[in-house]
């Protein structure tokens, strides 16, 4: 059986161990690595999900929480800590990190940024 719903404010994420359930708030950002995924939470916590990006970016599409500025992230827009132009344009998260937005994506995020907030 494969988990692959999402409730309302919770996602569950298939480990090697087995599945957690995360909410929606807890989630920084997720990250392309190969044919896997590195969602990053709060408090420093990173699991390491075997399926690609583009199954969380499908499964969270209709929930306007979530972004993809590039094609190697989707963002938590509530977890976005500053958008900075400064050698390119990208977002700080709450951990620090950053994440690049794509050329072709700086208008949309402009707008969502102007419908979100």
């Amino acid at each position: 059986m494969e988990l692959s719903h999402f409730t309302l404010n919770k996602l569950a994420l298939e480990i090697p161990k087995g599945i957690i359930f995360i909410h929606h708030n807890k989630v920084l950002f997720f990250a392309a690595d190969g044919m896997y995924t590195k969602v990053y939470l709060k408090n420093d916590r990173v699991e390491i999900i075997c399926k690609p990006l583009t199954y969380f970016v499908s499964q969270l599409n209709s929930i306007p929480l979530f972004y993809k500025p590039h094609r190697s992230y989707l963002v938590n827009l509530d977890q976005i800590k500053e958008f900075s132009k400064k050698d390119g344009y990208h977002l700080i998260m709450e951990n620090n990190k950053t994440i690049p937005i794509a050329k072709n994506k700086r208008e949309e995020f402009y707008r969502v940024v102007k419908e979100m907030f």
